[in-house]
């Protein structure tokens, strides 16, 4: 399954899709060729972790 961003994507949008795909996939890798601060990747992680999903960023 595949699943497509545009834009300046925020942190709620990125880990519902990682939700959604995780729902049909064991794994997801997400490729993101934007800017994260690195707030906002703790933020991506503490939401995979409480989820317990296995994500690649």
């Amino acid at each position: 399954m595949t699943s497509f961003v545009f834009g300046r994507t925020g942190v709620n949008t990125i880990v519902g899709k990682i939700r959604d795909l995780a729902v049909h996939n064991r794994a997801v890798i997400l490729l993101y060729f934007g800017q994260l601060t690195l707030q906002q990747k703790r933020e991506i992680g503490r939401a995979v972790h409480e989820n317990e999903l296995a994500v690649a960023i």
